[in-house]
């Protein structure tokens, strides 16, 4: 990492940089901090993606990282992905989420914690807070795969932090796997998201989701829509009742283009 750093050194005409450390041996978080040292100089940085899945990043790296996204001033495109990090906890996310909200020219977000098991609602308080701060938002991507202990009140929460940003057209929210959700909370949350163009909820192994009524008088208000990807992969007790009560609310959606559903077993 310390290489890569050096060969930055000065590039201030620097628009997109993408680096993947994905499960690459010795990657820590002392090669996080040689490589933000740098990031002061790119001052014409339009899209940052960084990836170090399956790493041992802690949340000293994550602190490394947030003194300097303040820095790229130009930013207007962003995409962490820590899968599997492992050793990641609340006080990470919201050093990183600290960092976030500082730059108020973002457009679009991708961030995944997929499997990272020590994140709580704390941490995930922290992240929708910044959230809320980043009015110019377009595009959003949020992931939190396999997190066993969210609940329906994180999603709900996570959700209401993009509450009315009239620039947003594009929500992807993944909660695969997370046990604990049953997905009550979508009715108060995504009435909240009248201007979405496309909208997708990914809930594939979410096996306490049963009905999906409040779903369907959830989508009545997001009349927007023009697309919409909904996963319920595995989800073995939704019925043909709550399918059919689903692709009723479609009929108020009259700008509505594409429908992807998932209903795998």
């Amino acid at each position: 990492m310390f290489y890569i750093g050096e060969g930055l050194r000065g590039k201030t005409s620097l628009e997109s940089l993408s680096i993947c450390f994905a499960r690459c041996p010795g990657i820590s978080d002392k090669g996080l901090y040689y490589l933000t040292q740098h990031f002061k100089a790119f001052q014409s940085l339009r899209s940052l993606n960084l990836d170090f899945s399956g790493r041992k990043i802690t949340d000293t790296g994550l602190s490394y990282l947030r003194k300097k996204l303040k820095r790229l001033l130009s930013l207007r495109n962003i995409s962490l992905s820590y899968i599997e990090c492992s050793q990641v906890t609340d006080r990470g996310l919201k050093e990183l989420s600290q960092g976030l909200k500082k730059i108020s020219s973002l457009e679009e977000i991708f961030i995944s914690f997929e499997d990272c098991q020590n994140i709580t609602k704390k941490g995930r308080d922290c992240l929708s807070k910044a959230i809320r701060g980043l009015s110019r938002l377009q595009s959003a991507s949020v992931s939190f795969i396999k997190c066993d202990n969210i609940e329906d009140i994180d999603l709900q929460n996570l959700i209401e932090s993009f509450e009315n940003m009239k620039s947003l057209r594009n929500l992807n929210v993944d909660f695969s796997e997370c046990e604990r959700i049953n997905s009550y909370s979508l009715h108060k949350a995504l009435s909240k998201l009248p201007f979405v163009l496309d909208l997708e909820l990914s809930f594939a192994g979410c096996n306490k989701i049963t009905g999906l009524y409040c779903l369907s008088q959830a989508l009545n208000r997001v009349t927007c829509l023009r697309s919409i990807h909904l996963d319920f992969s595995e989800c073995e007790k939704i019925g043909y009742k709550a399918i059919e009560s689903l692709c009723e609310s479609f009929k108020s959606l009259g700008d509505l283009e594409k429908i992807n559903l998932k209903f795998r077993k």
